[in-house]
């Protein structure tokens, strides 16, 4: 497998509600395989596995962040945040960190439903 992984972090404007601000992560893969993508807090402390070593086919993903912890809390702090993708393939394993930065924190979380 070449070390051709690929992912970008890009968010322009993040889409905001009256409670979340959403993110998009995007990330392409060069071959079939397993995927993780975690948020972090530096310098490794996971905040929330957003895709657990979840099999995919060679592409490109896109999720969302809503800016929540494990726990369904919002993020206490407005801060960068390292954008963890792991990229497992023919047992080789791939690691890409980006950052993002998170500049709008409400303290409560309001369900629109």
């Amino acid at each position: 497998m070449k070390d051709t992984f690929q992912h970008g972090f890009r968010y322009s404007f993040p889409i905001r509600t009256e409670s979340v601000c959403l993110y998009k992560i995007t990330y392409s893969i060069p071959v079939n395989g397993n995927v993780s993508v975690s948020i972090c807090k530096p310098p490794d402390i996971l905040i929330k596995k957003l895709v657990d070593n979840q099999p995919q086919a060679k592409g490109t993903y896109s999720i969302t962040w809503d800016g929540v912890d494990s726990q369904g809390k919002i993020v206490s702090e407005a801060n960068d945040y390292i954008i963890k993708v792991e990229f497992t393939s023919g047992g080789k394993t791939i690691t890409r960190n980006g950052n993002i930065t998170v500049d709008f924190v409400k303290r409560e979380r309001k369900d629109p439903f």
